[in-house]
C-alpha cells in the first residue's frame, strides 16, 4: 500500500547549520521525518518545544510537533489538498513513480496534475 508521500519529488535539503552551510542531502516528503531526526537532531523533545526553522532564508518559529509539516508545505511544496500538482519532480537514478512511468535519473519531470498519491 502506497502512502501519500510515495511519489513526492526529491529536492536538496537546505537546512543551514551554525556555520551557514546547507545540508544538501536529497530528501522528499516521505524521507523528511527520519532525515530531520537523524541528521538535524529534531528528536527526543516535547512536541510543544518552539523551534526556529533554519531552512535557507526561513526563520519561522514552529512547534516541534508541526516542524515536519512546515518543511513539507513551505519548503518541499507539498500542499495538503493538491500535493505537488505544479512542482517539477526529481527522481534519483533507478527510481520512478508508477503513475508517471519510466526510470528516473535526476531529471525534472512535470507532475502532469497528479498529486503524490497519483490522484489528479
Amino acid at each position: 500500500m502506497k502512502n501519500q508521500y510515495t511519489c513526492c519529488p526529491w529536492t536538496l535539503c537546505l537546512h543551514t547549520d551554525l556555520q551557514g552551510w546547507e545540508c544538501l542531502d536529497l530528501i522528499n516528503c516521505g524521507t523528511a521525518p527520519d532525515h530531520f531526526k537523524n541528521q538535524h537532531g529534531i528528536t527526543n523533545m516535547s512536541r510543544e518545544v518552539e523551534l526556529v526553522c533554519v531552512w535557507q532564508g526561513c526563520g519561522c518559529q514552529v512547534t516541534r510537533h508541526n516542524y515536519v509539516r512546515h518543511v513539507r508545505e513551505h519548503h518541499l511544496g507539498h500542499d495538503r489538498v493538491s500535493a505537488h500538482t505544479s512542482q517539477p519532480a526529481l527522481w534519483p537514478e533507478g527510481e520512478s513513480c508508477s503513475h508517471r512511468g519510466g526510470e528516473g535519473n535526476m531529471t525534472a519531470v512535470e507532475s502532469e496534475g497528479a498529486g503524490c498519491d497519483g490522484a489528479t
